[in-house]
């Protein structure tokens, strides 16, 4: 279960502001303002270049442990156990601090290289067994590897992990929720080694909870119920002053997240659907379950056309794209 987390998230500038006790007195002059702001910005500067120091040792620290021969299959095999026991520790630590401090985005790039050169070590063992195979060479050691290939890359484990914290209702208030969507759409995006497959399993999985969210709106509408949607630091119900992006933030940012998706890994994801849909009566087809990747046209018209209107309340970029895309 995931331990409770604060409703409300600290930005790097309050974390320094703490470490370094800045406050100005009231009655401060000008100078002493500018002072002060000088100080402050001097503080979050040096805590950035901390920051960027430790990251650079923990990047050459995770290409050390898990570099291989290219023609070694125990070298690619140490490697990815290598990455797996680095995960485990860095996982706790995204847990614990990532995921509640504001502005952090960029430390998601520690995931991003130990999962690719954990997905290199896999795809070397996969293409040294085959060797091996042909050349009927397998030892002792076939079984471990076969163990190896059978388990799911590092990136398919934390992208469920991701949509199971963003699914659950329960996960301390909509900030947190917000925050795991944005990191998958971002991590998913511009990870090329991420599969088509999973690609499609985390859009898929976006829409049918954006089908499922709009579907309870209008449920309570026809009861004659007016929709609530509560942040994470407001216990008022919905006034009519309220913009829908905030009443409805979730559920936008979680078609933001799709359309995003599908502006940079949309041609390879539509393609593998089509085929799994293709294949879909073939016992042997190497394609998920249709059902699973489903992100068929059907179900965009449904979304977009529908009356909270999701595409008007993303980013224009993101929406031209899409745009252009579909």
């Amino acid at each position: 279960t995931n331990s409770p987390m604060p409703s409300k998230k600290r930005s790097f500038q309050q974390l320094s502001q703490d470490l370094h006790g800045i406050t100005t007195p009231n009655g401060a002059s000008n100078s002493a303002l500018d002072t002060t702001a000088e100080d402050e910005s001097d503080h979050i500067n040096e805590i950035a270049e901390r920051l960027d120091t430790l990251m650079t040792v923990l990047y050459e620290h995770i290409i050390q442990a898990t570099s291989f021969s290219p023609d070694s299959l125990s070298e690619a095999m140490m490697a990815a156990v290598n990455a797996r026991r680095m995960y485990r520790h860095l996982d706790e630590v995204f847990d614990k601090k990532v995921r509640t401090t504001d502005r952090s985005k960029f430390v998601q790039f520690v995931f991003f290289v130990l999962f690719g050169r954990e997905n290199d070590a896999l795809e070397a063992v996969g293409r040294l067994m085959a060797k091996r195979e042909q050349m009927k060479e397998i030892k002792n050691e076939a079984l471990d590897v076969d163990l190896l290939n059978q388990m799911d890359p590092l990136y398919r484990g934390f992208s469920a992990k991701l949509i199971d914290v963003f699914f659950n209702p329960s996960y301390a208030g909509d900030v947190p929720r917000q925050t795991v969507v944005c990191y998958l759409a971002s991590f998913v995006s511009r990870a090329t080694y991420v599969c088509p497959e999973t690609v499609c399993e985390c859009i898929a999985a976006l829409l049918r909870w954006a089908e499922v969210y709009v579907t309870a709106q209008e449920s309570q509408k026809q009861k004659g119920r007016v929709p609530l949607r509560r942040s994470a630091s407001s216990t008022l119900s919905l006034s009519a002053q309220q913009q829908p992006c905030e009443v409805h933030a979730l559920f936008y940012t979680s078609c933001q997240a799709a359309f995003y998706l599908m502006c940079f890994r949309g041609v390879e994801a539509i393609q593998y659907y089509r085929n799994a849909y293709e294949h879909r009566d073939d016992p042997d087809s190497p394609y998920a379950d249709p059902e699973s990747v489903d992100i068929g046209p059907q179900r965009w018209r449904f979304l977009c056309g529908h009356e909270m209107q999701p595409l008007k309340y993303c980013l224009e970029s993101v929406r031209l794209e899409f745009l252009h895309l579909a």
